[in-house]
């Protein structure tokens, strides 16, 4: 029998209490004080389970809208609408335990639609169904067409350009890094990245998530901010060590946009228990460790606790096979994007 370990850390409470919270972030979505805000939330967070739960609004500092959604137990539920700040619709669609699901709507600031995605449940995959330019003009229709986006990253602006067949990206795509003047060029065939050593191990992804629903779930907070500004922290600190050592300087852990299911999926799907280990009755626990480095790129995989019989290098197969070509967003700390090590355990039983 194959199996996967999750290690969960829980902190219970024998009283619930959903708070209402009034939070001012800085233009990079960091926790700052009221003066120096850029945006505001209005919120409730769960004191107990340490999450946002129930309706969120996020405003401009002018009072327009920002973001209207609804979290349930921590994870974005239903209907979620961004805005410009001139209140015209910037994009919609339904989330359903974080992923998002369904049809997505993204508009120009113009008010003229952009293009309509796909989610597909459970799936990881997401089909452009038709992009506009901002004039009306189709750029793609019925998911073949030419791809042209201005995509900005960690702060620099880079250009994803290149064709889409039958709903998949096909053929050469080009990243342009202006900043640093190089072109990165990469290969896909019906959808699938093929092997190029030349450039990082993927290309940006084409949807992602905004980034604030990293920082502001992860409480990251510009170094002005103290208990004092926001005694919920207080709270929030009891089941998240990062805050209670220090609330400057809190990091955003490293993570990508997918469906984590997906990943217990591979695993089940791919994974092949040694003979060796099998035939000695070897078990137990691989950890593999690997850092995600400032451009959210996943290198230096290597196995940080062994149990032998072939299950190590078996682990370190299937660990680095997945993750190495997942486009990261990398840790942040004060906005900056910093390395990260992260661990990941891979259980192997006979039972």
């Amino acid at each position: 029998m194959r199996c996967i370990t999750i290690f969960l850390f829980l902190v219970s409470f024998a009283v619930t209490a959903q708070v209402r919270v009034k939070l001012s972030y800085d233009k990079y979505w960091q926790l700052t004080t009221p003066d120096a805000a850029k945006y505001i939330r209005v919120a409730f967070y769960d004191t107990a389970k340490l999450c946002f739960v129930g309706p969120v609004v996020d405003l401009y500092t002018s009072g327009r809208q920002q973001m209207t959604g609804k979290y349930v137990d921590g994870k974005k539920q239903d209907m979620f609408s961004f805005y410009y700040e001139d209140g015209t619709v910037e994009s919609n669609g339904v989330f359903d335990k974080d992923n998002r699901i369904g049809y997505w709507n993204y508009f120009y600031p113009n008010g003229k639609v952009k293009m309509k995605v796909e989610f597909l449940p459970g799936s990881g995959y997401a089909k452009l169904i038709f992009l506009k330019n901002e004039y009306g003009e189709s750029l793609v229709d019925e998911g073949t067409g030419h791809w042209e986006e201005i995509i900005e990253n960690n702060g620099q602006k880079i250009v994803v350009m290149g064709d889409f067949k039958d709903y998949r990206r096909d053929g050469k795509w080009v990243v342009r890094d202006f900043e640093n003047r190089k072109d990165f060029e990469y290969m896909f065939v019906n959808g699938k990245l093929q092997a190029n050593t030349d450039a990082p191990p993927s290309p940006l992804p084409l949807f992602p998530l905004p980034q604030k629903f990293i920082i502001t779930e992860a409480f990251a907070t510009a170094k002005d901010v103290d208990f004092k500004t926001y005694p919920i922290l207080r709270i929030i600190a009891l089941g998240n060590e990062r805050l209670l050592n220090k609330i400057p300087g809190v990091v955003a852990k490293a993570k990508f946009d997918e469906d984590p299911n997906l990943f217990l999926r591979y695993i089940n799907d791919n994974i092949r228990y040694p003979a060796h280990a099998r035939r000695s009755g070897i078990q137990g626990t691989v950890l593999i460790e690997f850092n995600i480095n400032e451009n959210g790129v996943p290198d230096n995989f290597h196995v940080a606790k062994s149990i032998g019989g072939g299950c190590d290098e078996e682990a370190l197969r299937l660990i680095k096979g997945y993750y190495e070509r997942k486009v990261w967003y990398p840790a942040m700390t004060n906005n900056q994007p910093v390395k990260q090590t992260t661990t990941v355990p891979l259980k192997f039983s006979l039972e």
